[in-house]
């Protein structure tokens, strides 16, 4: 194997290790690589090997873990609030969202997603310092759904950026963040990577991270890697939305998770309209 090649592999093992959250195999690397021949997988397993032997990756079996010794003392006397955001369905009766935390919303193609995303920047621009990461709608599509929400000030008391990817970079960390959506290509197995860095940005702010999904299930690309470190996960079909993680209830006794609604899009495609709360599927 040429000497620039095998360097370029270790290179791409140790980024690997750097940005992993999950437990992986030498194979799950081969694949993202499309490392085929018998030098390159020996050079892959020889640097697992030496990252094992400098403690920055356990092996346990088959498995390998980056060693992530990262840590924040809590003091459990600080000031911590959750913090109030309006929405276009009922969730402020059902679910509290915290300080420093992540929602996610999973939709399917033409499924509401972005037009969710738009209604809570709209109906929270006037209690917060909004900011709308902006990676899939023509700027013509964006204005005409913005206009479909009602009487808009120009300039916007929002902002509206265009960032296609590494939104950890520029998340205003007291501020709500609203990104639409992460895309990671073919690299899924990094959505909850992701997720964790720009959740590791906030402060006392919030993001809310639009995802893609597949058809008939309920979430989005990255599986449970996406769910992981959300606070909030919504699963959005045509017509129809679902709650599928909330941990923190408004009323201990009524349980947020798997409420469904049905719903119906405007002639524009901004406002909900019809929204039924259904039961089961």
């Amino acid at each position: 194997m040429a000497y620039n090649r095998s360097k370029e592999l270790r290179r791409l093992v140790d980024q690997w290790v750097e940005q992993s959250d999950e437990w992986f195999r030498t194979e799950d690397i081969w694949r993202q690589y499309n490392v085929l021949t018998t030098d390159g997988k020996e050079v892959v397993w020889q640097r697992l090997k030496e990252l094992v032997e400098t403690k920055l990756i356990e092996k346990s079996g088959m498995r390998y873990r980056h060693i992530d010794s990262d840590m924040d003392e809590v003091d459990v006397f600080q000031e911590a609030h959750f913090v109030s955001i309006h929405y276009p369905f009922p969730f402020e009766e059902l679910f509290r969202m915290s300080e420093k935390s992540v929602m996610v919303v999973a939709g399917g193609s033409d499924a509401g997603k972005t037009a969710l995303l738009l209604n809570i920047a709209y109906q929270n621009m006037d209690d917060w310092e909004v900011h709308f990461f902006n990676s899939e709608t023509g700027v013509a599509l964006l204005q005409e759904r913005l206009l479909g929400l009602g009487n808009l000030p120009n300039p916007l008391p929002f902002k509206i950026w265009e960032r296609m990817d590494n939104f950890a970079d520029v998340i205003r960390p007291a501020a709500l963040n609203i990104i639409d959506y992460l895309d990671m290509d073919s690299e899924v197995y990094m959505v909850g990577a992701e997720i964790k860095k720009i959740l590791k940005a906030l402060n006392k702010g919030v993001a809310i991270i639009g995802l893609q999904k597949p058809s008939g299930r309920d979430l989005g690309y990255g599986g449970a890697f996406s769910l992981k470190k959300a606070e909030v996960y919504l699963s959005m079909d045509s017509n129809k939305l679902k709650i599928i993680k909330a941990k923190s209830r408004v009323n201990p006794k009524v349980n947020p998770v798997n409420k469904q609604w049905s719903f119906q899009l405007d002639d524009t495609g901004s406002k909900f309209i019809k929204i039924q709360e259904v039961w089961g599927d």
